[in-house]
């Protein structure tokens, strides 16, 4: 029964994650079912089938001391390890058994956050999740997330961008091209902070290779602090 140094939360690892299903078009009729114990900050998207069959996507981490300890820590100028970093998992839900599974998307020792995908497919079935990553064989000395992932869920597929070690990557976006069908051509962008410069910088990649880099960057002759949950506007 691990506490938190505050003493105000205990986290009980043996305990299961419950998943709460609600019909939206009449709150009265939901049920309850149950995955390993995990904590999620971020889900990616959901849709259902014909057959009631919920799937979804999420970064998973099998405990919330990230939040409980290491930011705290890092607020005070600590750079703590993170033990269990998030990683993303497939989700699926059949609403007919009232079951739910669960599946990893990234192999052990891949770190995942901020998973991002097109607009255009929000709740409707899709392919293409961009998401934050790190390999913790060649982790940054910062000790953030350090790269960028488009990955095919269904197939595993994906193309990934290392930041330089200099460079604290943000969240990134995907970002259709414009009159381009749903998860086709489009762009991946994101900020950075150079901390070796001291400057914030933004990258556009071309979405169907970022291993390529950047195809375009601009960078500001000062530093924003870094910052979360951005939104692209189109003209």
């Amino acid at each position: 029964m691990p506490r938190t140094s505050s003493m105000r939360t205990v986290w009980h690892p043996q305990q299961p994650t419950r998943v709460i299903v609600v019909n939206k078009n009449d709150f009265s009729d939901h049920f309850t079912c149950e995955l390993p114990a995990q904590w999620v900050f971020h889900f990616g998207n959901a849709w259902e089938d014909e057959a009631g069959i919920i799937r979804f996507d999420g970064a998973r981490a099998a405990d919330p001391m990230v939040m409980l300890e290491g930011f705290r820590e890092i607020m005070r100028g600590v750079q703590v390890p993170d033990e269990s970093p998030a990683r993303h998992h497939a989700y699926r839900i059949d609403t007919r058994k009232r079951t739910a599974s669960e599946g990893p998307l990234l192999p052990v020792g891949r770190a995942s956050e901020f998973p991002a995908i097109d607009p255009r497919v929000s709740t409707q079935r899709y392919q293409r999740v961009v998401m934050m990553t790190a390999d913790y064989s060649n982790k940054a000395p910062h000790a953030l997330l350090d790269a960028v992932t488009l990955m095919e869920i269904e197939s595993g597929k994906e193309s990934t961008y290392r930041y330089p070690d200099r460079q604290m990557p943000e969240e990134h976006l995907f970002v259709p091209a414009p009159h381009s069908a749903p998860e086709t051509d489009g762009f991946v962008v994101g900020t950075f902070l150079d901390w070796r410069a001291a400057a914030t910088g933004i990258n556009i990649f071309f979405a169907h290779d970022l291993a390529a880099g950047p195809v375009a960057t601009a960078t500001l002759d000062y530093a924003i602090p870094l910052g979360l949950h951005g939104k692209f506007v189109g003209a």
